[in-house]
């Protein structure tokens, strides 16, 4: 039996009639970099009675981003980029809601929680209205199906104008044995396509990957573009998953959590450097107007730190200029003891005709403003 670390939660519902269930899902403190034991993956969601271990429902097991995590938990781009059945899909920004069949009737929850206790759950009646083998226990009975749910009420960082549902995954595993030897596997490609077209419901947008040329042109297009979370790849019979995450998306939600100085500026980068005006068009297009109210305070200082960052690179240019005729020794020596080590790689830069890095434009700012700190959403995560 692999005992179940002290790092996870354990919930407990008891029921009358039978066992009680448990539900496990990481702890606060379960970064990453602590998950070691791979067998212990399918904790991320697990759904059991406690008299036998057995499992009711099982979400999706652990996996990590691409290059991150330790042991068979770190996927890096030397690990995929040969793989003959790499499948890309879509990631889908929204709420994972796993559905499984008890007792001969359909029941639905999230990852950390034994029912759906959200304000907008009338919309999975909908769903099954609208799809009704969704709602008919005779439909996948011994599987647990993962699905995302995306909707105006359950944004994350992607807008989405109407509720939708999305099929992730299938899990299945043996019935009536302990689940640490259910030999839980995900669904293939080719049975979540037949679950799709049985039940009604859209599988997440996917694509065969043929070259590693393809792979790297995605990663490279995920550090500029927008409106996208990312991607999944699977890999090894669809067993293996891995993150690729966009930039946009990685920063977004870092602002979200908490609003720092030093975000507002990487948000000024990623954006080309716009004007006061520009910035508050694309900030209340990515968050909305009274988080931009919450947010105002940092950008004036942001806005402080980056005019008076302008007027020491200014300073450094006329620097360059006026020693243009020194060798490369002599001016670098004289720009190190002239200016201290930021400013002086600003110049080493111009003199190169690279232009300032973001780095360096990124430190000139955040040591010419005052540093601050907002929460743009009270309600985020609670």
């Amino acid at each position: 039996m692999i005992a179940i670390p002290s790092t996870f939660i354990t919930k407990r519902q008891h029921r009358t009639k039978s066992s009680d269930e448990l539900l496990t899902f990481p702890g606060p403190n379960l970064y990453n970099y602590r998950w070691s034991d791979f067998r212990c993956r399918w904790l991320r969601s697990a759904h059991f009675r406690e008299d036998d271990n057995s499992i009711i429902s099982c979400g999706l097991p652990k996996f990590m981003t691409l290059g991150d995590g330790n042991g068979k938990y770190k996927v890096v781009l030397e690990d995929v980029i040969d793989a003959k059945d790499l499948l890309l899909t879509t990631k889908v920004d929204g709420t994972c809601l796993i559905r499984f069949v008890q007792e001969g009737k359909v029941k639905w929850r999230t990852k950390q929680t034994f029912y759906v206790q959200m304000e907008n759950d009338f919309e999975i009646q909908d769903f099954c209205k609208q799809n009704p083998l969704l709602g008919d226990p005779v439909f996948c009975p011994d599987m647990t199906l993962v699905f995302e749910w995306v909707s105006p009420f359950n944004q994350i960082i992607v807008t989405y104008d109407e509720p939708c549902l999305t099929l992730l995954a299938g899990v299945k595993y043996k019935q009536n044995v302990p689940w640490y030897d259910a030999e839980l596997t995900l669904s293939q490609l080719s049975e979540l396509i037949d679950i799709s077209t049985q039940c009604g419901i859209p599988l997440v947008e996917y694509r065969n990957l043929r070259s590693g040329g393809e792979l790297f042109d995605i990663i490279k297009a995920l550090k500029t573009s927008e409106g996208s979370e990312g991607f999944v790849l699977r890999f090894s019979d669809d067993q293996m998953m891995v993150k690729i995450k966009s930039a946009w998306w990685l920063l977004a939600f870092a602002c979200k959590i908490s609003f720092t100085t030093a975000l507002a500026i990487e948000l000024w980068l990623f954006w080309n450097k716009p004007d006061w005006l520009k910035y508050h068009e694309e900030f209340t297009a990515l968050f909305d107007q009274q988080a931009w109210t919450k947010a105002l305070a940092v950008v004036s200082s942001m806005y402080d730190g980056i005019r008076n960052a302008r007027g020491i690179i200014q300073h450094v240019d006329k620097f360059c200029s006026d020693n243009r005729e020194l060798d490369d020794m002599p001016f670098s020596e004289l720009a190190i003891d002239h200016f201290n080590p930021v400013r002086a790689k600003a110049c080493a830069q111009i003199r190169r005709k690279e232009g300032v890095s973001s780095e360096v434009w990124k430190k000139l700012i955040l040591q010419n403003c005052a540093q601050m700190e907002r929460k743009l959403d009270d309600d985020f995560f609670n």
